[in-house]
């Protein structure tokens, strides 16, 4: 009884957070502007359609609602119509010729970035198989870096890195589990079947990939930096988000062993070459 006391508690706050915004939004909709510019805000107003008159009477208001409603409409049921049948084509293909399906699917999405010289940037937004890692933070902690290596290996073993070999990949939470399991990724391509049709080492695909500092331990960076380069090391944080690095000078200047050169390097050098723009520190 207690515990879905404070469950209904708990959710009657959350709708609450989202909600408050959004009635907030409605209620100052009623408001005129000499109300809706006051500071501190007023909470007590008589309510008026001022707004409402004025959005009404404005030049092509009904025409751009109307523009747009039929262009959302009709983009959505052409995506539906085309997405629905091919999605039903798909989904009962034998894995072989469903696969190179897929490959011809992700290389199209790719092209633009290959052709215009921009990077990949990955990141996952929930980890896969929540219900296992629901204790202990483990959907974060170990979650989000497996995904990365799903990634990473996906695009090493799906033949996307050879087909694209000016692509440049920025790995989140610094490349995750791919790199620490590069020798077990290089015994499974000499072991499986599966893995015949690569033709080189998985170590040999460790600096086709940037890396960002989300590691939160100083040696384990600098283990990361001695296998791939301080050149494939890019100053990513993951800021706002609550396991980000907060302070990603520090940290960089509490690796042991790195240069004055090499954190600038880090910190200002690889993240202009990887997005094209000039910095100060350029030489």
């Amino acid at each position: 009884m207690v515990r879905r006391a404070v469950a209904t508690v708990i959710l009657v706050v959350l709708v609450c957070i989202v909600l408050l915004p959004l009635a907030w939004i409605a209620l100052s909709s009623f408001k005129s502007r000499l109300v809706l510019l006051a500071s501190p805000p007023v909470l007590l107003f008589t309510p008026t359609l001022e707004n409402y008159a004025t959005a009404i009477s404005s030049h092509g208001l009904i025409s751009n609602v109307v523009v747009s409603t039929v262009v959302a409409l009709v983009s959505s049921l052409v995506a539906v119509g085309l997405g629905y049948p091919a999605a039903s084509a798909l989904a009962p293909m034998t894995r072989p010729v469903g696969r190179h399906v897929l490959f011809l699917i992700l290389t199209t999405r790719l092209v633009p970035a290959v052709a215009l010289g921009l990077p990949l940037f990955l990141t996952n937004l929930y980890p896969t198989d929540p219900e296992r890692m629901k204790d202990f933070f483990m959907i974060n902690t170990l979650g989000n870096p497996r995904e990365a290596g799903y990634a990473a290996v996906s695009l090493m073993c799906g033949g996307v890195l050879d087909a694209f070999p000016n692509l440049e990949v920025f790995l989140p939470h610094a490349g995750g589990t791919f790199p620490w399991l590069i020798g077990r990724l290089d015994l499974g391509i000499k072991f499986s079947g599966e893995l015949k049709h690569m033709k080189k080492p998985a170590y040999e695909y460790l600096r086709r990939f940037h890396y960002d500092l989300i590691t939160h331990h100083p040696q384990i960076m600098r283990n990361l930096i001695d296998l791939v380069g301080v050149d494939r090391i890019v100053a990513g944080t993951d800021f706002p988000q609550g396991m980000s690095v907060k302070q990603p000078v520090d940290f960089v200047e509490s690796i042991p062993g790195l240069t004055h050169r090499e954190r600038e390097i880090i910190l200002s050098d690889n993240p202009a070459r990887l997005l094209q723009i000039s910095t100060s520190l350029d030489h």
